[in-house]
């Protein structure tokens, strides 16, 4: 090989690492992080509450706490979707230049507190981050997650036809990338039922610069096809795996 080619490929080999694979890297470890230090509070919250219609599912104290006290700039926002409108929680960065987008898919639970309490942190690292209650519209009052209980919440989840989760999860994915202080650019991160989605999602939506797929439950509704994606995937004890199959990694 020529001296030349040598100086080439070595070039290429370190703008791959310092332009593609360390962001990717540290945004997969900073959202690991989190979720780790979340899942014991998150999935042992306290079920007593003086309020009868208290979902412990999706109502944790300490993550409303946490939310109350961050200075970041969140908002409700509806996003269109044919005839539906997707409830979706924005929290925005403190940053003076444009940022990359995440679109968080939610647990089996639907939009609880910990999802949106994790959404300002993801905000705080510096991303516009978007959480949609794919429940929107689908609770027997008209409304959303709220309108469940705590089993009937999972019941509904589940039986999200993967077409509408698709539809609204573009919907929002398209509404976030163009806001104005956005780059463009839009990953996505999902949990346990969301975590499946994620993979779902990614193979459905070829501009995605990066899929994070955390303890994701068992779905045969998705498929590799000929995503371009790498896929970063954690078990719970936060251990980052590589997919093969992926054809290339894009810059986030």
């Amino acid at each position: 090989m020529s001296k030349s080619k040598i100086i080439t490929r070595n070039a290429s080999r370190k703008a791959f690492l310092t332009g593609i694979l360390v962001p990717m890297i540290a945004m997969a470890v900073f959202v690991s992080r989190v979720a780790a230090q979340d899942l014991s509070s998150h999935h042992h919250a306290d079920a007593s509450s003086d309020s009868v219609n208290s979902n412990p599912e999706t109502t944790q104290d300490w993550a409303k706490d946490r939310l109350s006290k961050s200075p970041r700039h969140r908002e409700w926002v509806k996003v269109k979707n044919g005839n539906r409108e997707v409830n979706s929680f924005v929290v925005y960065p403190e940053v003076s230049k444009k940022a990359t987008a995440v679109v968080v898919i939610h647990e089996i639970f639907g939009m609880s507190d910990w999802v949106q309490q994790l959404t300002d942190e993801l905000a705080e690292a510096g991303y516009i981050a978007i959480a949609p209650d794919l429940l929107s519209g689908m609770g027997p009052k008209g409304g959303g997650t709220s309108d469940f209980d705590s089993n009937s919440v999972r019941q509904a989840v589940d039986a999200l036809p993967p077409d509408q989760i698709t539809g609204d999860l573009n919907a929002v994915a398209v509404y976030v990338s163009k806001l104005p202080g956005a780059n463009g650019k839009v990953v996505v991160a999902g949990f346990c039922w969301g975590g499946s989605q994620t993979f779902s999602f990614a193979t459905n939506r070829a501009s995605l610069k990066a899929a994070f797929v955390f303890y994701p439950s068992p779905s045969t509704r998705w498929h590799w096809g000929e995503s371009r994606l790498r896929f970063m995937a954690f078990t719970p004890a936060t251990t980052c795996v590589s997919m093969q199959p992926c054809r290339r990694l894009s810059m986030l």
